[in-house]
């Protein structure tokens, strides 16, 4: 016979496999309940992670846009103060040029007589 012809030992293999079994199924249960809240915890920490982020792009975009603000009024500041300066420089070329052909003038008048006279003498 030997064991083969023992019901006894394969009945209590048996019976000891779906123990086991049955005691697998209760701890699955317990361990995807404890995989799922892991689960459940790496999403809200990332959730967290990411509205941080995001709040910190905003952030970072509102600094952005007040140091647009800042430059351009600031290149407004410079290009009128540019503009007023190029002004008076162009007023005061014309003026100096001007000054000089009315300065040309006053001596030509001046000497006008003693160059007539001047011309008189060499014809």
């Amino acid at each position: 016979g030997g064991e083969a012809g023992n019901p006894s030992v394969s009945g209590d293999s048996a019976v000891l496999g779906l123990a086991t079994s049955a005691a697998s199924a209760a701890s699955a249960p317990d361990a995807w309940g404890a995989a799922a809240a892991e689960t459940i915890a790496e999403i809200q920490s990332g959730a967290t992670a990411l509205s941080e982020s995001q709040a910190r792009v905003l952030r970072l975009e509102v600094s952005l846009l007040k140091s647009r603000h800042v430059l351009e009024a600031r290149c407004l500041q410079t290009t009128s103060a540019a503009r007023q300066a190029l002004h008076k420089g162009l007023a005061d070329l014309y003026y100096a040029g001007y000054s000089h052909a009315h300065q040309q003038s006053r001596l030509l008048s001046e000497h006008e007589s003693t160059v007539d006279l001047l011309q008189r003498a060499t014809d």
